[in-house]
C-alpha cells in the first residue's frame, strides 16, 4: 500500500465513519445473536418440510422491494450526505408518495390471492404482499435514515424488531405450538412494530406539506428516474445472493432445499456483519474528497480481505453447535463451509465495488455487467445441478460465480480505482491463501478445535506476509485517535 496515499485517507473522516459503523454494528451484533438463536431454535422446532417452508417465504421476500420501483433508491441517493434540515419538509411528502404507490400495485394482488384462488398457496402469496406494504414503508424509512446518517435510529428499529420477533418464537417454542404459518405471522409483526418505531421516531416531520410547483406525479418519477437503476443493480447482489437457492427449490425435493437453505441460514452473522458495513460506508465514501477514492479503494479491500481470513474462524464454532444441538442438519456442513468460502468475494461486491459504482454514477454499467454475471451464475448452477447433481455441487459453482463478477467488476472500475492487474493478482491469491486451508484443514485432524487452531495459525501467516503494510498503518491510525 502507498504511503502517500494512506496519509491522506485520514481526511475521508475515518473517525465518522468507525463512530457510525460502531453505532449502526452494535444494533446488528445484537441482532446477529438473536438471529443465530432463532435459527436454531425455528430449525429444532420445525420438521425439515416445515423449515423448508419457512425458508421460501423468506427467500420470496428477498424481493418485495422491487414493488417500490427505484423511489427509495433515488431519495438515498439524492439525500446522501446532507441533514436531516435539509430534507424536512420532504419527509411527509416521500412517505404519502410510498404508501400510495404500495396501495395501488399491492393492494389488487392480496384481494386476489385471497378471493381468486382457493388452494393453500393463495394464503403464503397473501402473506408476502402484506409483507410487501408494511416492509416498502419501513424501507423508505431505512433509506432516509442511512442518507442523513441518522443510524441510533436504525438502531433502535433493528432491536426493536429483532427483540420481538425473537420474544415471539421462544414462546411459541414454549408452548410447542410453533409451525411455519405462525413464525411467519411473527415475522411480519414484528416487521411492522419496527414501522411504527420509525414513524413515532420521525413523527414531527410527518405532518402534511404541500408539493408548490411540482405535480404528485412529477415529484414521484423524478426519484424513481434516479433511483431504479439502482434499484435493479442492487438486486443484481439480490438474484445473486439468492439464485442458488431459486435453482435448489426448483430441482430438489423440499427437504433437500432445507439442508441447502439452513447452510445459508449459517451464515447469518457474516451476512449481518458485511450488511451493516456497506450501509455505513455509502454515505462517507459520498462526501470524501474524489481524489482520494482509489486510495481509500485499495485500503478497503486489503481491509475486506484480511476480515475475511477471520470471518472464516466462525465455521468451527457454529459446526460443533450444528452436531450437539441440531443433528439432524449434519448432512448441511459441507455445504455451509463451502459458502462460507462465498464471504469473501461477495463483501467486495456488496461493500466496496456497489457503493464505487454509484458514487461514480455508473448504474447503468453495474447493472448491465451485473445481468452478464447472473446470467453466468445461472449457467454454472444449472449445469452443476444437471451433470454433478448434488448440493456441494451448486455452492462450488456459485463460488466461481462471485469471483468471475469480482473479476468483471475489478475490470470495469479501474479508470476509477486505478487498481493494477498485479494488485488484482495479489487479492485473489490472498483469497486462495486464506480458502485452500480452510477448505483443507478437516483432512488434518477431525477435532473442530485442533482444526480451528491450525487454520487461526494459517490465518496469521497470510495476514503477516501479504498484510504488513496495512496492519501497522492500523495500529498507527488507531494510536493517533487515542492522541
Amino acid at each position: 500500500m502507498n504511503t502517500d496515499q494512506t496519509k491522506s485517507i485520514p481526511h475521508f473522516k475515518i473517525k465518522g465513519f468507525g463512530k457510525d459503523l460502531l453505532v449502526h454494528s452494535s444494533s446488528n451484533i445484537y441482532l446477529l445473536l438473536l438471529g443465530f438463536v432463532q435459527v436454531f431454535l425455528i430449525a429444532k422446532n420445525l420438521t425439515a418440510e416445515g423449515y423448508g417452508q419457512w425458508q421460501l417465504f423468506i427467500l420470496y421476500t428477498s424481493y418485495v422491494a422491487l414493488l417500490v420501483l427505484g423511489f427509495v433508491e433515488g431519495v438515498h441517493i439524492s439525500w446522501a450526505g446532507k441533514q436531516l434540515q435539509d430534507i424536512k419538509e420532504e419527509i411527509n411528502i416521500a412517505c404519502r408518495f410510498v404508501l400510495v404507490e404500495q396501495i395501488i400495485l399491492v393492494l389488487p394482488a392480496i384481494l386476489a390471492a385471497v378471493f381468486l384462488f382457493q388452494q393453500s398457496p393463495s394464503g403464503t402469496v397473501a402473506m408476502i404482499l402484506i409483507y410487501t406494504i408494511i416492509w416498502n414503508i419501513s424501507y423508505l424509512f431505512i433509506g432516509i435514515s442511512m442518507a442523513i446518517r441518522q443510524f441510533i435510529s436504525l438502531a433502535i428499529v433493528n432491536v426493536v424488531r429483532g427483540t420481538v420477533f425473537f420474544l415471539l418464537v421462544v414462546i411459541g417454542c414454549i408452548y410447542n405450538q410453533l409451525n411455519p404459518l405462525l413464525v411467519t405471522i411473527f415475522f411480519i409483526f414484528a416487521q411492522l412494530i419496527a414501522l411504527l418505531v420509525f414513524i413515532v421516531y420521525y413523527r414531527s416531520y410527518l405532518k402534511p406539506v404541500r408539493i408548490t410547483g411540482i405535480s404528485w406525479f412529477q415529484y414521484g418519477l423524478k426519484y424513481i428516474k434516479t433511483g431504479v437503476f439502482v434499484l435493479l443493480g442492487s438486486y443484481v447482489v439480490t438474484f445473486f445472493l439468492t439464485m442458488d437457492r431459486l435453482l435448489v427449490s426448483n430441482n430438489f425435493p423440499i427437504g433437500e432445499f432445507a439442508i441447502y437453505a439452513f447452510a445459508v441460514s449459517a451464515m447469518v452473522p457474516a451476512n449481518q456483519i458485511i450488511r451493516a458495513i456497506s450501509e455505513v460506508f455509502f454515505p462517507h465514501i459520498s462526501s470524501a474528497r474524489t481524489d482520494l477514492n482509489p486510495a481509500i479503494y485499495r485500503l478497503t479491500k486489503s481491509l475486506l480481505i484480511m476480515a475475511y481470513g477471520v470471518i472464516l474462524v466462525l465455521y468451527f464454532p457454529i459446526t460443533e453447535l450444528i452436531q450437539i444441538l441440531l443433528p439432524q442438519y449434519v448432512n448441511s456442513l459441507t455445504i455451509v463451509k463451502l459458502l462460507f468460502c462465498t464471504i469473501g468475494f461477495s463483501s467486495l461486491i456488496q461493500i466496496l465495488q456497489t457503493n464505487y459504482y454509484l458514487i461514480n454514477r455508473m448504474q447503468r454499467s453495474y447493472l448491465i455487467y451485473g445481468i452478464i454475471a447472473i446470467v453466468i451464475l445461472v449457467i454454472m448452477d444449472i449445469a452443476a445441478i444437471k451433470i454433478v447433481g448434488t448440493l456441494s455441487g451448486v455452492a462450488i459453482a456459485t463460488q466461481f460465480g462471485f469471483v468471475l463478477w469480482f473479476i468483471i467488476n475489478e475490470i470495469k472500475l479501474h479508470s476509477v480505482t486505478k487498481t493494477s492487474y498485479k494488485e488484482l493478482g495479489k487479492d485473489i491469491l490472498s483469497y486462495i491463501l486464506y480458502s485452500v486451508p480452510f477448505l483443507a484443514v478437516g483432512l488434518i485432524s477431525d477435532s473442530i478445535v485442533i482444526q480451528m487452531i491450525i487454520y487461526i495459525g494459517v490465518c496469521v501467516l497470510v495476514t503477516t506476509l501479504l498484510f504488513r503494510n496495512e496492519v501497522i498503518y492500523l495500529i498507527r491510525l488507531l494510536f493517533a485517535s487515542q492522541n
